[in-house]
């Protein structure tokens, strides 16, 4: 199965996902299956499929991709597949604009565009600090993979501004690999602060082990070509700077006129329905539920609940969560 081709004609579908990562693909292949002859369309900006969870390992070596590609693995199912960029969403009219100006009608709307590091929030991330997103450039993955390596063996100095897994996970790696790194981890709250104090404590413990230097408590509110500014006016000079201070959605959402949280999250019941929107569903980091209680929500693909495929059928099978 190859990616559909882009033409002048305007297609319509009954459900369509936007972005194909893990919560976009779940989605997909979990529609796929039902019984009901849905008219499914699935469109991402890649046909190579990113394992987001795997991106601290390619610090150190390349990471080859288990999935050849999206077209190869949906070969065969229901399910059309359109590579291409989603430039705009018309959530009244219920229609995608994709790259090469081509329009996608549907039904409902699975929306999975996940989410990147937010580089806009804190004045110099953009410029002199590497990210472990889906990206090539000069603050790459690849590009820090490369800088490492130039600089194996000697004592550079690396900062690593937040302290929850990605940031853990890239400390990790890098003070395994290479040692005689100074390696420093900067948090807001504390270093491994995400999941009690158990994991806390075994996380701080093995750092320590690592001989990885934990700053609590400080925020970053600048980053310059050789150090980073604190709020309490610190200053961390560094050779290299990995940036893991936070994440932001897509703004298709919110400029599609969509309820969205200060993150770019899509608001959503507990059938994940817009609330705005009936019509669109947000899954994955493009999510934030409204919870009675009030909790704050992980950006993940772990907002994926399996009664979804329910409410995408057309038949009107809606359910309410439990």
């Amino acid at each position: 199965m190859n990616p559909i081709p882009i033409r002048n004609n305007t297609l319509g579908y009954d459900v369509v996902i936007l972005g194909g990562g893990y919560a976009g693909l779940m989605a997909a292949l979990r529609l796929g299956r039902k019984k009901q002859s849905l008219r499914i369309a699935l469109i991402n900006a890649s046909d190579q499929f990113l394992e987001r969870v795997r991106l601290q390992e390619s610090i150190v070596t390349e990471v080859k991709p288990r999935i050849p590609s999206i077209s190869e693995f949906l070969a065969g199912t229901n399910i059309e597949y359109f590579c291409a960029s989603v430039v705009s969403l018309d959530a009244n009219r219920r229609r995608v604009r994709i790259a090469s100006d081509r329009e996608i009608g549907f039904g409902e709307a699975i929306y999975a565009l996940g989410s990147r590091i937010d580089v806009e929030s804190v004045p110099g991330v953009a410029e002199h600090a590497y990210r472990l997103e889906a990206a090539e450039g000069s603050r790459s993955p690849s590009a820090l993979r490369a800088q490492l390596r130039e600089n194996a063996g000697r004592p550079i100095r690396i900062v690593t501004v937040g302290g929850a897994e990605t940031a853990v996970e890239a400390a990790g790696e890098i003070k395994t690999a290479w040692p005689s790194v100074e390696m420093t981890m900067i948090s807001r709250s504390r270093c491994g602060d995400f999941k009690g104090d158990r994991v806390e404590t075994a996380i701080r413990s093995e750092l320590a082990r690592l001989g990885v230097r934990m700053v609590d408590h400080e925020t970053v509110t600048e980053v310059r070509a050789a150090e980073v500014v604190t709020a309490a006016g610190q200053i961390h000079p560094f050779d290299i700077c990995i940036w893991s201070g936070g994440l932001r959605s897509a703004g298709i959402a919110s400029s599609a006129g969509l309820a969205t949280d200060p993150q770019g999250r899509i608001w959503v019941d507990a059938n994940l329905r817009s609330i705005s929107h009936s019509h669109v569903f947000a899954i994955g980091d493009a999510a934030h539920p409204i919870a009675p209680t009030g909790a704050p929500y992980r950006m993940s693909a772990f907002a994926l609940d399996r009664r979804l495929c329910c409410r995408c059928d057309p038949g009107g099978r809606d359910q309410t969560a439990t």
